[in-house]
């Protein structure tokens, strides 16, 4: 039976990121996931999923040692931001040299920032990185918790970490209670080239009961759009064909970037806000998603974790 300090189940991004601010503490650590990552490929298309990390992330990330790599694979640097509301006036513009800043941030594919956090992991002797690997069953003793693996393998540690996700199985096995609630939108992510370039500009539009953000990439015609839309019409813009798409898209964005044309395929993910009513238990610590889930489009959706050892 392996013994360890601390278990995080779940190597995502969050899982990965509190695995590697804890190297150099001493403090012996496992990280389960259920699957190896896919390796990524320099010529690929733009993944569906990113991140607009803003400059509180990029100094965690630096400091994680990451940060460079991420940046040297695959980053976009936005400069400014605009959001408008296309039933009114409202409207509001900035830049970063308004600001005094060399930039806002950077739009970054989740499948980079993951990729370069497992990279870091693997090459730290303080972390044993065990995958695939899968929770059958956790029993929580007074010094230490017992973990139970699908293949027969078990694992003990003084504190375990849950990173697996807003479904957290490890959330309901600890029987903390959630509180959630329906957005009644669903988010609709694809990529799309526009006819004039983004300038680094992050956009978002709110109209009637949507809102649709268009996030600039390294390429200054391509764009990562974030669609909310109720859950039929979501669906409806999912499976319609590419030019009703395209009408329909350039007529919510108000042809702010001229005529736009969708370039990959089109995912729908229901959104559903959540926080578990605590986020630590004895022997165990919820961050990432299975302590809190929030509209992708307030920005901040992504937790991380700041906590002290185990005693």
């Amino acid at each position: 039976m392996q013994s360890v300090d601390v278990a995080i189940v779940g190597g995502g991004m969050v899982g990965l990121a509190v695995a590697c601010g804890l190297q150099g503490s001493g403090l012996r650590v496992a990280v389960l996931e259920q699957s190896l990552p896919q390796a990524l490929a320099a010529d690929a298309p733009p993944a569906l999923r990113v991140s607009a990390i803003n400059a509180g992330s990029e100094k965690l990330l630096s400091k994680l040692d990451v940060w460079q790599a991420i940046v040297a694979q695959r980053a976009s640097r936005y400069h400014g931001m605009e959001v408008w509301d296309k039933d009114s006036f409202g409207r509001i513009a900035f830049d970063d040299r308004s600001m005094g800043y060399s930039h806002l941030g950077h739009i970054v594919e989740n499948a980079v920032i993951h990729h370069a956090l497992w990279q870091k992991a693997e090459r730290s002797a303080d972390i044993t990185l065990m995958a695939p690997a899968e929770l059958q069953q956790v029993a929580w003793g007074e010094n230490e918790a017992f973990l139970t693996l699908k293949d027969g393998g078990m694992l003990t540690a003084r504190l375990v970490v849950g990173a697996d996700g807003a479904n957290s199985w490890l959330r309901n096995k600890a029987d903390i209670p959630l509180t959630f609630w329906d957005y009644r939108h669903h988010a609709l992510v694809a990529t799309v080239r526009t006819e004039e370039p983004h300038e680094a500009v992050a956009r978002q539009s709110f109209h009637g009961d949507g809102i649709l953000a268009f996030l600039p990439l390294s390429d200054p015609h391509l764009c990562s759009i974030v669609w909310s839309l109720s859950p039929e019409e979501a669906q409806r813009m999912q499976q319609a064909e590419e030019s009703e798409f395209n009408k329909a898209l350039n007529i919510a964005f108000d042809n702010r970037l001229g005529l736009c044309q969708v370039e990959s395929e089109r995912q729908v993910y229901p959104l559903t806000g959540r926080y578990a009513r605590q986020f630590a238990a004895h022997r165990l610590a919820l961050v990432g998603d299975a302590a809190h889930t929030i509209h992708p489009l307030a920005g901040r959706g992504l937790t991380w974790a700041l906590w002290m050892p185990p005693s």
